[in-house]
């Protein structure tokens, strides 16, 4: 059974593959430079988890710059929902 498969450099998920996985892509070192559908998606999806984390972590440092604690409220009035959409 064919199965389509992505290629890491073709479909640019090299720099997630790296960023996620630690390591490095090459196309001299004669590996598969291929990715079934399931681990396409799977790489996809932690790239944006990374993502989301990275941008809330970022988020939540800036209002330790205001506020003494992070509580839900605080991150409400600082747009919270606008920046959960805006990193779909």
């Amino acid at each position: 059974m064919d199965r389509k498969l992505y290629h890491i450099i073709d479909y640019k998920l090299d720099l997630p593959y790296q960023q996620i996985t630690g390591l490095m892509i090459s196309e001299e070192d004669d590996l598969p430079q291929k990715l079934c559908w399931e681990c396409t998606h799977r790489l996809i999806s932690c790239q944006r988890f990374r993502n989301k984390a990275i941008m809330s972590q970022g988020l939540m440092t800036d209002v330790l710059e205001t506020e003494k604690h992070i509580s839900v409220r605080p991150l409400l009035r600082n747009d919270f929902s606008l920046f959960l959409n805006s990193i779909k």
